[in-house]
């Protein structure tokens, strides 16, 4: 339960407002995702579909080490000081890095693991990009959602995987196959972030 003292200050109108817009965000990059998903299986085969789903899902996971590192302490904290923001960046900026170059260094063992061409491995360096760009935005990000900005992160979500789409269905419509997945990825997640800033 909220207590009373907060609960008074609370804009319910402002909330509701902000849930809409969360909501119409999930909506909009589940519909994306959804036709993206179908244009894509039409121009690709499966051998490529599971390279890239291989490479993303390592992607994916480490790509919560950045993000989410201190996103919740960022927005539940009450009185979140610029050097808090400043350090929080800062390790953000480094994990992404580490995780980058580390990524690049491990990519053949990995791509050999899965058993995939060889590749993969630049592949994988490639989408590794996605780290920095995570880390560009990790202390951005939960400030917008601290102060309700639901309806800008909606129309930033939706508008920057509406480019990435864009640019990979190009890509694989002009036969460049999975490399247009991976420049989707790379596009949106560069273009979420740039434009918390």
């Amino acid at each position: 339960t909220v207590p009373v003292s907060r609960a008074e200050g609370i804009d319910r109108a402002r909330v509701a407002r902000s849930a809409f817009w969360s909501v119409l965000e999930n909506g909009g990059l589940a519909a994306i995702s959804f036709v993206c998903l179908l244009v894509y299986a039409r121009m690709l085969g499966p051998a490529e579909f599971g390279i890239y789903a291989s490479l993303i899902a390592l992607v994916e996971l480490l790509g919560v080490l950045v993000v989410m590192t201190f996103h919740d302490v960022l927005i539940q904290k009450d009185d979140v000081t610029p050097r808090h923001r400043d350090t929080a960046f800062t390790v953000s900026m480094l994990g992404g890095i580490v995780l980058l170059v580390g990524c690049c260094l491990a990519a053949s063992h990995f791509v050999e693991w899965i058993q995939a061409e060889s590749s993969a491995s630049a592949m994988l360096c490639l989408l590794a990009m996605a780290f920095p760009a995570n880390a560009l935005g990790a202390v951005q990000l939960p400030a917008r959602r601290r102060a309700l900005e639901f309806r800008f992160l909606a129309i930033r979500s939706v508008g920057s995987r509406l480019l990435g789409a864009a640019v990979g269905i190009a890509m694989v419509a002009y036969g460049h196959g999975v490399w247009g997945l991976i420049a989707q990825h790379l596009v949106t997640m560069w273009a979420m972030s740039l434009a918390l800033w």
